[in-house]
């Protein structure tokens, strides 16, 4: 139960960077920075990655706490 409440705490975490991350990218669009808008884009590949890796682990710490009976 701890691991899924470590997981759902970074996972809400890193959906809030990538929030963060949309509106710095929307910013340097409107300020035509291609150099920042470059840097943002690998940060942010980076980062919806890991975001999708560690829903995909909440996922499946959650199956396995189903199946071994548990109710969360």
């Amino acid at each position: 139960m701890a691991k899924i409440i470590g997981y759902a705490a970074a996972a809400l975490m890193w959906t809030v960077a990538l929030i963060l991350w949309a509106v710095a990218l929307w910013q340097s669009v409107d300020q035509r920075d291609w150099m920042w808008l470059g840097f943002l884009s690998l940060i942010g590949v980076f980062a919806l990655l890991l975001t999708i890796g560690i829903f995909r682990r909440l996922a499946s710490l959650v199956k396995d706490e189903r199946k071994r009976g548990h109710e969360l």
